[in-house]
């Protein structure tokens, strides 16, 4: 190589190309905890269908008397597994 193109691969820098309408990264905030207490009231919300990189997709579990809109979960829902361990916080992304 001369000197030249050691020049130009010093200067490269990384980017990441997005489509239109594709959004960044989130912001993923982190729990407090790691598992909530035995006297904390749960709720089962559905099971968890596939994850990809940082995101978990959950399949909710429907009920014959509720709409889909009244099973909706709010941004920063705590979501806990069976065993109480936390998953992490709902995220709008």
């Amino acid at each position: 190589m001369d000197d030249e193109d050691e020049d130009e691969e010093e200067g490269a820098v990384a980017v990441t190309v997005r489509t239109k309408n594709e959004s960044s990264e989130p912001d993923i905030m982190i729990p407090p905890i790691l598992q909530v207490g035995p006297d904390e009231r749960l709720e089962r919300v559905g099971e968890i269908m596939n994850i990809v990189n940082n995101v978990v997709i959950v399949k909710g579990g429907g009920s014959g008397t509720h709409r889909a809109s009244e099973n909706a979960l709010d941004a920063e829902t705590l979501l806990v597994y069976d065993d109480r361990k936390v998953l992490g916080y709902v995220s709008v992304i």
